[in-house]
């Protein structure tokens, strides 16, 4: 904190993994209407590093690409409202089709997220040793 009063400013660029990627990605697509011009010009210009999830979303027929368009299906914007990234999509996707209880899809989506919390926390305590 000291040094940052003081001016000295250590360089940040964060990488995104796949999820927070995915989660830019799509919001980005719908700020840009789809141009994928404007898009890749939005990707470029922000701080740190995306994976490219674009074919994996295509993959999935969460998006397509036509003629300088990247159309997102209902579910990429979804995606894009809700800040989820394709791996949770793919957890609820496949809770939906487990069952129908909205409180039983809930709470394992709850239960799993501070479970890859603490894996995650955990693992970025290994690494910093």
């Amino acid at each position: 904190a000291m040094r940052l009063l003081k001016g000295e400013m250590e360089e940040v660029a964060p990488e995104h993994d796949l999820e927070q990627s995915s989660e830019e990605f799509v919001a980005n697509a719908v700020v840009c209407n789809g141009n994928e011009r404007d898009l890749e010009r939005i990707c470029a210009t922000m701080v740190g590093s995306l994976e490219p999830v674009l074919p994996l979303l295509i993959d999935r027929g969460l998006a397509r690409r036509t003629d300088g368009r990247i159309e997102l299906s209902d579910l990429a914007r979804i995606m894009a409202e809700h800040f989820i990234g394709v791996e949770r999509l793919t957890d609820i996707l496949a809770l939906i089709r487990k069952t129908d209880d909205p409180v039983e899809i809930l709470t394992e989506l709850e239960c799993s997220s501070g479970h890859e919390d603490r894996e995650k926390k955990e693992k970025k305590k290994k690494g910093r040793r």
